[in-house]
This record gives structure tokens, sequence and C-alpha cells, in this order.
């Protein structure tokens, strides 16, 4: 039984997704409607959608508006919402009063550090992980997370992503992220959106082998293509190729392959030249030779369209 939201005219989102019980990533540009999906899910945005959790109809066009606060889940937003005259432990303990359940924390957070101290003089990294955990002790089953962790350091935030993929302390969670490899890692479904439309929720290995249209190819991180005829192209993605032929590993392309250094000393330029057809990327200075006359693809999706006019 699944999470499950359909969109359509006149709203802004148009397509439909459903998500099972795991951690799915939305991601998307700026201004894609990733916001306005987690909203309507928690109750907050349009109500020209349909969305239902199971058998458990929240919102549709013969149902009535099941409101924010009947809903199952928690909403993380991008700015904390603490309540900024109630300390941590009393904002903490409204939403759990029994003191003798323990809380479920993130890797990393020492909560007495903060539990007697007021949301402003805390960092803004400090407030999301704060926010996350008020979310948590509401143990509803569905956790959305919209860009709730974008003020917490590096190496933080993925300790907690990675925490979030292992333990799984909700049922469903759904976060929203401009981080490929935040996406690609952390997650069981991947859902991109771009300008609105809400792409086929697949795996992450299924998006990088089927991207949609040329915009969601982009957003995998794909650099470029090859012609092959006039129907079909070879997408060349960065992390998936070595410079030089190994075809053990591997499809060689034979390609005329150069590089120059990149804007950072931990980089390379890329210019590869297949049938005078030229495609150009940004990757770290890990190869031996800074030359080549082949190229190995590890992962070359052949499809309909091209990247290289966009």
């Amino acid at each position: 039984m699944n999470l499950y939201a359909q969109f359509s005219a006149p709203g802004f989102l148009h397509g439909h997704s459903e998500w099972p019980a795991g951690m799915h990533a939305l991601m998307g540009p700026s201004g894609s409607g990733k916001t306005t999906l987690l909203r309507s899910l928690a109750g907050l945005g349009s109500t020209l959608a349909t969305i239902g959790l199971k058998d458990s109809i929240w919102q549709g066009p013969s149902h009535d508006f099941l409101p924010a606060y009947l809903r199952p889940l928690a909403y993380v937003p991008q700015r904390p919402s603490l309540i900024p005259f109630r300390t941590i432990g009393q904002q903490i303990r409204w939403i759990q009063p029994d003191s003798t359940v323990p809380l479920v924390t993130p890797p990393g957070l020492a909560l007495s550090d903060f539990w007697d101290r007021l949301p402003h003089t805390l960092s803004g990294g400090q407030q999301q992980q704060i926010a996350l955990v008020r979310a948590l002790a509401t143990t509803q089953p569905v956790l959305l997370l919209d860009e709730s962790l974008s003020q917490v350091d590096h190496i933080q935030r993925q300790r907690i992503m990675h925490w979030l993929f292992e333990t799984r302390p909700a049922s469903w969670i759904l976060f929203s992220t401009h981080q490929l490899s935040e996406a690609l890692t952390f997650s069981d479904t991947v859902t991109i959106i771009y300008e609105g439309k809400v792409f086929p929720t697949r795996t992450p290995e299924d998006c990088l082998i089927h991207p949609d249209t040329p915009e969601t190819a982009r957003l995998l991180g794909y650099c470029g293509s090859f012609a092959l005829d006039n129907c079909h192209h070879l997408l060349i993605h960065p992390d998936y190729l070595l410079i030089g032929a190994f075809p053990d590993k591997g499809e060689v392309l034979e390609a005329d392959v150069t590089s120059i250094p990149g804007p950072s000393p931990l980089e390379r330029t890329w210019r590869a030249v297949y049938h005078n057809q030229v495609v150009q990327w940004r990757a770290p200075h890990a190869a031996r030779e800074t030359t080549a006359q082949a190229l190995t693809l590890l992962r070359a999706p052949i499809v309909s369209f091209t990247l290289n006019d966009h």
C-alpha cells in the first residue's frame, strides 16, 4: 500500500506519483515544484490534487479535504518553525510529554547541549537538526523533509542522511534535494520534478539508465551526447566513464580525448571528439593520462534526444 498523489490542471503541478514505504528523493531545480508537492501532501497547498495513504483518501474531487493537523505526518520546512519563546526541551516535551520514552535523535547531535536554550541562540544548522528531532518525536508514519538540512555542514548532513536511510525512523520519508549524489545514494526511489511536471517515480538505477527528457538527463549529470544516427544518441556521464580503452570494463568508444587544467587544482576539463562531435565535461583529476584515443563507457544509455543543443 502506497502514499500517492495525482495532480492535474489548473494547478501548477501535473502528473502523478506513488511511493511505497521507504525513503524517497524529490529532485529538481529551484522553482520546479518540490516544495509545492510536499506542502500539498502535508495539506498546506492546493486542494485540487488527489492525495491519500493506503486506503485513506486525504483529499480528492469526491472526498472531503482532510486538514493538515489530522494527517498522519510530520512536515519539516527549510526554515525551522521552532517556537521562539519556548526552550528546545519545552517544545519537544510538548510534542512527546512522556519523558520515559527515549527520543529519536540523529548521530552527532547532543540534545542535552540545547535542551534549555531558546531557538535564537542556535545556528541555522542546529535549528534544522532540532526541528528534525521534534518531527520525529511525533512518531508519525510519514516524514516530509523540504531541504530540511540545507544549513547543516556537509559532514553532519551526510551522517544524518545515512542514518535516516539505514534506520528508517518513519515508514515513509520523502526529502527534497538539489544534490544528485544525495538523491541517488540515500533513496529507494527518485521522483524528478521539472517546471511542474512530476515524472514517474523510479529507482536511482532506473533513472540513470532511462532518462525521460534532455532536462532530466541534465539533472542526472549527463554532460552531452554523440549521435549514432538520426534517431539514436549515446549519452555521456562523467562519473561513468574511464579515460582510455578498457574493454574488460565497459564499451570502448574510439574518440580523441584531451584535457586541460580546470578551475580547481583537483579538477580537469575534458574534451572528447567523436566523428566531429564534441562533448566536454569537468571531472576530478584522477586519470594517469591527460590525453587518450578512446573512452570506456561504464553506462551509456541510447536515447532519442540530443543534449548538445541545450
